[in-house]
């Protein structure tokens, strides 16, 4: 089990850097219940594969359409207990969605944290093309409704 102080450490660096890539989000972000300055999410931008196949401009000169002082959340090669665990309550805490971009293995081996990290809301991918196990298993926990 993760320590504390670790645990501490990990929740206040994550929490800066949201409010530093995110202090300026609209007055209009989503309501938290229970934490009236929460970062919260202002929007979900829904993206198509078709127009947006290469997008990130250290390798492509394609960007996603944001407004200024916007940002995309993403955590990749998950999901890993504790981590995961640790990271959706503090999402959770702040009513901030991300984009869970998972691996075959890992989501197999965890499918109680796929269905955590989808019924949260958050968006769930996988971490490269071919992974088929990934796939299946993200299938058969989103197969029902959220919650």
């Amino acid at each position: 089990m993760i320590s504390n102080l670790v645990r501490d450490i990990v929740r206040k660096v994550f929490i800066c850097v949201l409010m530093v890539a995110g202090a300026s989000f609209p007055a209009f972000a989503t309501e938290c219940p229970g934490n009236p300055d929460a970062l919260g999410t202002s929007r979900v931008l829904a993206i198509s594969p078709d127009k947006f196949s290469h997008v990130g401009t250290m390798q492509y000169k394609d960007t996603l359409p944001l407004n200024d002082h916007e940002v995309v959340l993403t955590f990749d090669d998950s999901p890993l207990p504790p981590y995961t665990d640790i990271i959706l309550g503090i999402l959770a805490s702040q009513c901030v969605q991300a984009n869970y971009f998972l691996i075959g293995q890992m989501a197999h081996a965890y499918p109680y944290l796929v269905r955590r990290i989808y019924n949260a809301g958050h968006s769930v991918g996988t971490a490269y093309f071919g992974s088929s196990t990934c796939l299946k298993t993200i299938a058969a926990v989103t197969s029902g409704a959220r919650g």
